[in-house]
Protein backbone atom coordinates (compact mmCIF):
# COMPACT_ATOMS: atom_id res chain seq x y z
CA UNK A 1 0.00 0.00 0.00
CA UNK A 2 1.52 3.32 -1.15
CA UNK A 3 1.71 6.47 1.66
CA UNK A 4 -0.12 9.64 1.12
CA UNK A 5 1.15 12.56 2.99
CA UNK A 6 -1.84 15.01 4.06
CA UNK A 7 -0.88 18.74 4.29
CA UNK A 8 -3.28 20.31 7.02
CA UNK A 9 -3.11 24.26 8.52
CA UNK A 10 -2.70 23.89 11.87
CA UNK A 11 -3.01 26.89 14.25
CA UNK A 12 -1.17 26.82 17.60
CA UNK A 13 -2.54 27.61 20.69
CA UNK A 14 -0.50 30.38 22.61
CA UNK A 15 -1.54 31.92 25.42
CA UNK A 16 0.28 36.05 25.78
CA UNK A 17 -1.32 38.38 27.91
CA UNK A 18 -2.54 40.89 26.60
CA UNK A 19 -4.00 44.88 28.14
CA UNK A 20 -7.11 46.70 26.84
CA UNK A 21 -8.34 49.92 27.78
CA UNK A 22 -10.92 52.44 26.13
CA UNK A 23 -8.49 56.11 25.22
CA UNK A 24 -10.11 59.27 23.42
CA UNK A 25 -8.92 57.52 19.68
CA UNK A 26 -11.20 53.99 20.70
CA UNK A 27 -9.87 50.94 22.25
CA UNK A 28 -6.30 50.19 22.96
CA UNK A 29 -4.28 46.77 23.13
CA UNK A 30 -1.02 45.98 23.97
CA UNK A 31 1.13 43.25 24.68
CA UNK A 32 4.70 43.31 26.50
CA UNK A 33 6.74 40.61 24.65
CA UNK A 34 6.43 41.08 22.25
CA UNK A 35 5.97 44.32 22.16
CA UNK A 36 2.70 45.17 19.93
CA UNK A 37 0.17 47.78 19.88
CA UNK A 38 -3.00 48.02 18.14
CA UNK A 39 -5.62 50.81 18.37
CA UNK A 40 -9.28 50.44 17.08
CA UNK A 41 -12.67 51.50 17.34
CA UNK A 42 -14.11 49.03 19.38
CA UNK A 43 -13.24 46.33 21.56
CA UNK A 44 -13.76 43.52 19.24
CA UNK A 45 -12.15 45.35 16.86
CA UNK A 46 -8.72 46.13 19.31
CA UNK A 47 -9.07 41.93 20.30
CA UNK A 48 -9.41 40.54 16.55
CA UNK A 49 -6.57 43.83 15.95
CA UNK A 50 -3.82 42.03 18.54
CA UNK A 51 -4.40 38.43 17.86
CA UNK A 52 -3.53 39.39 13.87
CA UNK A 53 -0.62 41.46 14.60
CA UNK A 54 0.55 38.53 17.54
CA UNK A 55 0.02 36.36 14.59
CA UNK A 56 1.94 37.98 12.13
CA UNK A 57 4.42 38.49 14.29
CA UNK A 58 5.05 34.97 15.33
CA UNK A 59 5.06 33.79 11.40
CA UNK A 60 7.93 36.47 10.61
CA UNK A 61 9.98 34.91 13.08
CA UNK A 62 9.70 31.47 11.50
CA UNK A 63 10.65 33.14 8.18
CA UNK A 64 13.88 34.50 9.62
CA UNK A 65 17.03 32.21 8.01
CA UNK A 66 18.71 30.22 10.97
CA UNK A 67 21.49 31.48 12.65
CA UNK A 68 24.98 30.19 11.67
CA UNK A 69 25.50 26.71 13.34
CA UNK A 70 21.94 26.50 14.79
CA UNK A 71 19.06 24.38 13.22
CA UNK A 72 15.56 23.93 13.83
CA UNK A 73 14.90 20.18 15.45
Amino acid sequence: MTNHAVVLRVTPCLRIDCKFWFGDDGWYASSENPSINVCSGTFEQAKSDIEFALAKHMESLLERPAVAGLRAA
